[in-house]
C-alpha cells in the first residue's frame, strides 16, 4: 500500500479498522493527524490510535472497544463516557 495522507486515513478508519491497523503496522513513524475530526459513531473496535494528534475530534457514540489510545491526544475530544471507552482512553494524554 502506498503512503496516505491524513485525509485519507480518515476515510480508510471510517470504512476499515483492520486496513488502517494494517496501514499503521507498515508506516510505523507516520504522524496520525485527526485534528477536528467528525467520527461521529464509528466503528473504532480495536482501532490503533497510540500517539495520534486528535484534538477536538468527535468521537461520541463511537465504538472504542479495544482501542488502543496510548499517548494519544485527546484535548478538547466530544466522548460518549460508556465503560468500554473509558477503559480505551487510559494512558492518552488529555
Amino acid at each position: 500500500m502506498n503512503q496516505l495522507n491524513n485525509k485519507q486515513l480518515l476515510e480508510l478508519i471510517k470504512n476499515d479498522v483492520e486496513g488502517f491497523n494494517a496501514y499503521r503496522s507498515e508506516y510505523t513513524d507516520q504522524e496520525i493527524d485527526f485534528e477536528n475530526a467528525n467520527l461521529y459513531k464509528a466503528n473504532l473496535e480495536g482501532v490503533n490510535l497510540s500517539g495520534a494528534y486528535l484534538k477536538g475530534v468527535n468521537l461520541a457514540g463511537a465504538d472504542l472497544r479495544g482501542a488502543d489510545l496510548r499517548w494519544a491526544d485527546l484535548a478538547g475530544i466530544k466522548l460518549t463516557l460508556k465503560k468500554e471507552n473509558i477503559e480505551a482512553i487510559k494512558g492518552a494524554i488529555l
